[in-house]
């Protein structure tokens, strides 16, 4: 009985000492990006043509960079400008992805809308940010959980901190 309870006990161990050296993976520092603003219902999104179109939205602040986001459940027909682009889709979706420059010339952003089945994304991204993409599949994944979990359209939201790998 006395080997068991050794035994359990080395296991035990080895068990803490593996949780406490993550794997090479783990690693690398997340960064974070935390809702300053919103979820607010509003009317109108930029980029588009001249619109009403309901949209939730919402800004972050990334380092000292603001992203603005706009939801989307209606169709929204893109104008030629928009480029599609490659995109990671979170596991489970099937996401479509464009971009177009917006802003000055002195101070070029770009705008992104990403097409999820059942919404739009829009993201006007400063260009001081380094790897939008990232962000945008944080973005993308944690919409598409809470999506999932939403009894009806209305209880959508944004989410308040997104973690992702820069």
């Amino acid at each position: 009985m006395n080997n068991v309870r050794w035994a359990v006990w080395v296991l035990a161990a080895a068990v803490c000492a593996a949780g406490l050296s993550p794997p090479a993976s783990a690693q690398t520092a997340l960064a974070r990006a935390i809702l300053v603003r919103g979820t607010l219902q509003v009317r109108g999104v930029p980029h588009l043509p001249a619109n009403a179109v309901p949209a939730l939205y919402g800004e972050y602040r990334l380092d000292a960079a603001p992203v603005r986001v706009w939801v989307v459940r209606e169709e929204l027909f893109l104008t030629p400008e928009w480029e599609e682009i490659p995109f990671r889709s979170p596991p489970g979706t099937r996401i479509r992805a464009y971009s177009r420059t917006v802003g000055t010339r002195e101070a070029p952003d770009t705008a992104f809308a990403l097409r999820d089945s059942a919404y739009w994304i829009l993201a006007e991204v400063p260009a001081a940010l380094s790897n939008p993409a990232a962000f945008l599949e944080a973005l993308a994944a944690r919409l598409a959980y809470f999506a999932a979990q939403a009894k009806s359209p209305g209880d959508l939201s944004l989410p308040a901190v997104l973690e992702y790998r820069p």
